[in-house]
């Protein structure tokens, strides 16, 4: 493998340091840009230093690069390597992410990849991404109409499918299959906040009281609410994870679909009859229930028979038991450990919604005549 250390004109007076990989046994090139930029025609002392210590920069990488080959870091002669599509590859890992994780991740990997065949056309291989791609890629995903009319994806539609792209070509090079990762080099999508729903203790009666098609889906969304596990955590749920003891009554130990962390969390009384009568260890306590179009129309088909004119979906269970704990006085921190969060901050998403001492002070107002 060649590797050499080119510049390419730019406009305003800039030249662009890349790294050009030529493999003598396939003909195939590969081109990385270093983000490192010259100015062409230096004016001043200024514009002169600049160019020297940008210089030394791009001949370090340059340098290591060729150690890296030396040693046999990246076994990219191999012509077998060279034939991976983008878009097979991706599909391998979304594949793996269907067996770790919950059914709205999985759709989202799943929607990720409808919009990287449009994007791509499907002709792409693994290792022709570069600096650039991800750049128009990012273009792509925050510009570009979805289906008819002027409907874009939304900003964290877009963010979690570049997280997913960058995540996959972490893979590739952690397994060897590409000789750089460009995406190291491209900031990802920012995370808007969004409005989080969640439900007031009057709608969660209501819903207590109103019937559905389906009773899995009402047990199991009013024990969310009564727990704030996640619809994964639910979903895959044992009755062997079901326990009691005389001192701390009912509650469930369990490993967290998403962090895979092990957590204990203990259940009300009310909880627990949500569960229903115990069958044999191994079963799921919630049988059959799956994340699926089809159970979404079910749920909002019983929140609006309810009365309650809010959009509604599983995770808004999770979002309602933290706004419960928080508007009974439940310090965060705690809140932060029953919902399994690994950084305080998470929580703090929460505690914009439902903030106690606001609502306190708005009632401090007294009533005028």
């Amino acid at each position: 493998m060649n590797v050499r250390l080119k510049t390419k004109i730019l406009k305003n007076n800039r030249l662009s340091y890349y790294l050009q990989y030529y493999d003598p046994g396939t003909g195939k090139r590969h081109k990385e840009y270093l983000g490192l930029y010259l100015v062409d025609k230096p004016r001043n002392e200024f514009d002169r230093n600049h160019n020297k210590e940008t210089k030394a920069l791009a001949q370090k990488v340059h340098s290591k690069k060729l150690l890296e080959f030396q040693e046999g870091r990246f076994g990219f002669r191999s012509k077998e390597k060279l034939k991976i599509t983008f878009l097979g590859y991706f599909e391998s890992i979304m594949e793996k992410k269907k067996k770790s994780s919950s059914g709205s991740n999985y759709s989202n990997w799943k929607s990720t990849l409808s919009q990287l065949r449009k994007f791509t056309r499907g002709s792409l291989k693994l290792s022709e991404i570069d600096h650039k791609f991800l750049d128009d890629l990012k273009s792509f995903f925050l510009h570009e109409r979805i289906g008819r009319g002027d409907r874009k994806l939304s900003q964290n539609s877009a963010q979690s499918y570049f997280k997913n792209v960058k995540y996959t070509l972490r893979e590739a090079y952690n397994e060897g299959l590409i000789m750089d990762n460009p995406s190291k080099r491209v900031k990802g999508i920012g995370h808007v906040e969004t409005h989080r729903e969640f439900l007031t203790e009057e709608e969660i009666q209501k819903l207590f009281d109103a019937d559905s098609i389906d009773a899995r889906i009402k047990n199991s969304f009013l024990f969310g609410v009564l727990t704030g596990l996640r619809f994964g955590d639910i979903q895959k749920l044992t009755w062997k994870e079901v326990q009691h003891s005389d001192d701390h009554g009912w509650f469930i130990r369990f490993q967290q679909k998403k962090t895979s962390g092990s957590e204990t969390l203990y259940l009300n009384k009310q909880a627990r009859e949500l569960l229903g009568t115990p069958t044999l260890p191994e079963e799921r306590v919630f049988k059959g229930l799956i994340y699926s179009a089809h159970n979404n129309h079910l749920l909002l088909y019983w929140v609006k028979d309810a009365g309650i004119n809010k959009h509604i979906t599983f995770h808004s269970a999770r979002h309602t038991h933290a706004c419960l704990l928080l508007a009974k006085g439940v310090d965060i921190y705690t809140v932060s450990k029953i919902l399994g969060h690994k950084e305080l901050k998470t929580t703090q998403i929460y505690a914009k919604v439902i903030d106690r001492n606001k609502l306190d002070a708005v009632n401090l107002i007294p009533e005028f005549g």
